[in-house]
């Protein structure tokens, strides 16, 4: 199982129209976490997405957890998968993740 802390609850919300309570919010980070795209998903595809998403795995410490869904970064600590923010792609690793998904055939 995974825990949704409140500020992720609110970044998730914040985030995602489509994401309008808190049930959602904690949905919305289990499909994340099952479903989302892992580094070594990405590597090969998409180097600056990648190379952002190491950078903030190793801010949060080794034992992180991170995921990429739905245009946003979810983080995840510690044993019990305390999911802590929700942090959005920029405008230009939004692209470059388009089109990897393209060479991905996802």
């Amino acid at each position: 199982g995974i825990i949704v802390t409140q500020h992720a609850k609110q970044r998730i919300q914040e985030r995602n129209e489509l994401v309008t309570s808190a049930a959602l919010a904690k949905r919305n980070a289990k499909i994340a976490y099952n479903s989302g795209y892992k580094i070594h998903q990405l590597a090969g595809y998409c180097p600056h997405i990648t190379a952002w998403m190491r950078k903030k795995k190793g801010q949060n410490g080794n034992d992180a957890k991170v995921r990429l869904y739905q245009d946003n970064l979810y983080i995840w600590k510690g044993k019990k998968n305390r999911l802590v923010t929700v942090i959005p792609l920029t405008e230009e690793n939004k692209q470059e993740l388009r089109e990897a998904e393209c060479q991905m055939n996802v």
